[in-house]
């Protein structure tokens, strides 16, 4: 049977490539287009979904946590967007490095009650570490809907 990180690690290597399978059916002049003006646009999310992996992944070899700042994120985003393309290598990577991270990390800590980086209570490292796939996966699923937006109802 497969263990908690195994198999987290799966699912973090499977949304990477469901975020990069679906995104690019965006059409090219739409990926850094928000929805109603205050949505988040395609590119943004996915290269957040590299950021959060790479964040989780540095805490896990370093045990620090770094915690981008989102408004000069989100105003260098707009300034200079990356291209969509470029970010698929870059997301591959942070998942696989990420999943090699939680393969090797000690299965006695995941249980320990550590501080929310984003406020409230603590909570177990363990779902800490998988807050970045579940907000691929969150991701993933505004993909699809932006692109139902745009008249594709195909789930790619």
């Amino acid at each position: 049977m497969m263990d908690t990180k195994q198999y987290l690690a799966n699912v973090a290597r499977f949304a990477a490539q469901a975020v990069a399978r679906t995104a690019p059916f965006v059409p090219e002049n739409k990926r850094n287009w928000s929805p109603m003006g205050a949505a988040r646009t395609t590119t943004d999310m996915v290269q957040e979904c590299a950021e959060a992996l790479e964040i989780a992944t540095k805490f896990m070899q370093t045990s620090q946590f770094a915690r981008p700042d989102a408004q000069a994120r989100a105003e260098l985003l707009k300034k200079n967007p990356p291209k969509l393309e470029e970010l698929f290598p870059r997301l591959q990577k942070a998942a696989d490095e990420y999943a090699q991270a939680l393969e090797k990390f000690p299965a006695e800590r995941l249980m320990e009650m550590v501080p929310s980086p984003f406020g409230g209570e603590p909570r177990p490292l363990l779902m800490q570490l998988s807050m970045p796939v579940f907000n691929m996966m969150y991701h993933y699923g505004q993909i699809n809907y932006i692109q139902t937006m745009l008249g594709d109802t195909e789930m790619h």
